[in-house]
């Protein structure tokens, strides 16, 4: 497991070449927005991993699926349902990125 405490902080970790099954991502994080991180895994990989977007921002509009975010959820966000959704991701029949459900 790794983490990174901002964007670009992600973006380096990312272009270590670290290796990533799963992104978990917030939207607004210092130096840098998930929406960064997103496009710089989209460019990178095109058979990137599952990326979890999070968001204080109830307002903020995003078409989870033509932007390739496997879930897309509101804070708060309850610890039980975020290790729920790690844990789909996870399993061996795994759903592959960009299949744009929505969670809250």
């Amino acid at each position: 497991m790794h983490a990174a405490a901002s964007g670009n902080a992600a973006i380096r970790l990312l272009e270590s070449g670290a290796p990533v099954e799963l992104i978990i991502c917030d939207f607004y994080m210092p130096d840098g927005d998930g929406k960064s991180v997103l496009d710089f895994v989209r460019r990178r990989d095109p058979t990137r991993p599952p990326f979890i977007l999070i968001t204080g921002q109830t307002d903020l509009r995003i078409n989870a699926q033509s932007e390739g975010i496997a879930e897309f959820l509101i804070k708060p966000v309850a610890p039980r349902r975020l290790l729920e959704i790690v844990a789909r991701y996870h399993a061996p029949s795994a759903p592959s990125a960009g299949s744009g459900r929505a969670s809250g």
